[in-house]
């Protein structure tokens, strides 16, 4: 089934888009949204969410193809978003997101997005919502996920028609705040790789946990350790938090960065930089709002830690670095840096594997979290019950350990993402063990 409207329509790919799309060729960069669901579902009530989803987000309707121009979506014969259909015991579902994760989506096909429903029971379900990196994020997921569960419980049901002509929405490094560009973005870019600079210096450049350093990128699998805290243990995270005077994400960053110092040094201490995506949507011009697409930059924590430092002192320290990059732009200032970084390793001569080798090289962190924080959104749809929803996100390519985290209902969720065999899965559950562990003796 062709769902595109205009079959000549072709926009090339911003120069953001164009990095992560190489990045992705050497190894896979999949988003997938994980929702545990109570209610009827049929497979065709889903197929035609999923149809009506499809309608209603322009950069689900394309392919990505390769032009004399350079990289283009494409939206002329895409065919309706895949769905399968799989039967799973209620907790199994970790298996099947890491098949997800790490499966490559067929681009130059389309669409950049498939399903997988798991049923467990009549009204006992998992959606499993993957799509690439290239066309959203973790935010662009939860929209996703409930604009699905709504088309799913439509009574009478919304037609699945196309939208009139076809044009995806703008990319993020294509509506960038002016304070990025001229004099004031050249000062703020130059103020910020000088600190850069100073920090190689003065902390020496980040350490990482590594078992098999040199393995390339498509030889790597993302292993996922899931932990799910119920209502009261996130609450005492939350109020704990607030008492000390930092937040729940800075509390989470305390506990792996002490774990992973730990992990590669018990004495001495360890030069960190610890990786925070943030959320650049209302920062943008026009805001992106609730647009799909990737609209998430970074802020970094940099600093030297022993696994002896105080839990709660380091937890200020992670929320005052974060907090300060975010007050000065720059999150946004980063993504207007990173196509002047892809001109300076040439990185148009290099293989896609020879790229994300030396991309990463150039940019090197020892860990991080995504944190897409408590999720807005209903939880009931009609006749069907979001119990849950979280994520987890392929980032073979980038070597290192990281966690996905979001709460709804009250439970926070925290799926650890493990790159094998950069770290084996033994060595990651003894991570994951001691995180854990010291994040309960702190709020205890």
């Amino acid at each position: 089934m062709d769902v595109s409207s205009n079959a000549s329509a072709s926009y090339p790919l911003s120069d953001v888009e164009k990095i992560i799309w190489r990045l992705s060729e050497a190894a896979p960069l999949n988003v997938t949204m994980v929702a545990r669901i109570r209610g009827p579902l049929s497979s065709t009530d889903l197929q035609h969410a999923l149809n009506v989803l499809q309608s209603q987000h322009e950069l689900l309707q394309v392919r990505v193809e390769k032009t004399k121009g350079g990289l283009a979506y494409r939206s002329h014969g895409v065919p309706e978003i895949p769905l399968h259909e799989t039967a799973a015991e209620r907790d199994a579902w970790v298996p099947l997101v890491e098949d997800e994760i790490n499966r490559p989506l067929l681009s130059h096909v389309g669409p950049l997005a498939r399903c997988v429903h798991v049923r467990h029971a009549a009204d006992q379900h998992h959606l499993l919502l993957t799509f690439h990196h290239v066309v959203g994020d973790g935010m662009s997921g939860v929209f996703l996920v409930r604009d699905l569960l709504t088309a799913a419980t439509d009574s009478p049901r919304v037609a699945a028609t196309n939208p009139e002509g076809f044009r995806p929405p703008t990319a993020m490094d294509r509506r960038l705040p002016a304070y990025t560009r001229g004099w004031r973005g050249w000062k703020l870019g130059l103020a910020f790789q000088t600190d850069s600079s100073l920090a190689d210096i003065r902390l020496r450049p980040p350490q990482r946990t590594r078992l098999d350093q040199f393995a390339p990128p498509d030889a790597r699998t993302i292993r996922i350790i899931a932990r799910e805290f119920n209502p009261e243990i996130t609450d005492q995270i939350i109020q704990r938090s607030r008492q000390e005077g930092t937040t729940v994400h800075a509390a989470l960053a305390a506990a792996m960065c002490l774990a992973v110092v730990d992990d590669i040094n018990h004495t001495a201490p360890v030069s960190v930089k610890f990786r925070t995506p943030v959320n650049v949507r209302q920062d943008l011009v026009p805001p992106a709002g609730e647009d799909l697409g990737l609209f998430a930059s970074m802020a970094f924590f940099r600093d030297r830690v022993t696994s002896r430092d105080d839990f709660w002192q380091l937890a200020r320290r992670v929320r005052a670095q974060i907090t300060n990059q975010v007050q000065r732009g720059i999150p946004c200032m980063l993504v207007r840096l990173m196509p002047i970084l892809y001109r300076l390793i040439r990185a148009d001569r290099l293989t896609d594997q020879e790229f994300t080798h030396r991309w990463y090289d150039v940019t090197p962190s020892t860990c991080g979290i995504t944190n897409i924080g408590r999720l807005g959104i209903a939880t009931e749809y009609g006749a069907l019950q979001l119990d849950a929803l979280h994520f987890a996100v392929a980032m073979s390519a980038l070597g290192d350990f990281s966690c996905t985290v979001s709460s709804l209902g009250g439970r926070l969720h925290c799926n650890f993402l493990c790159p094998q065999p950069v770290i084996s899965t033994g060595h990651a559950q003894e991570l994951v063990g001691d995180i854990e562990t010291r994040l309960l003796k702190a709020i205890a």
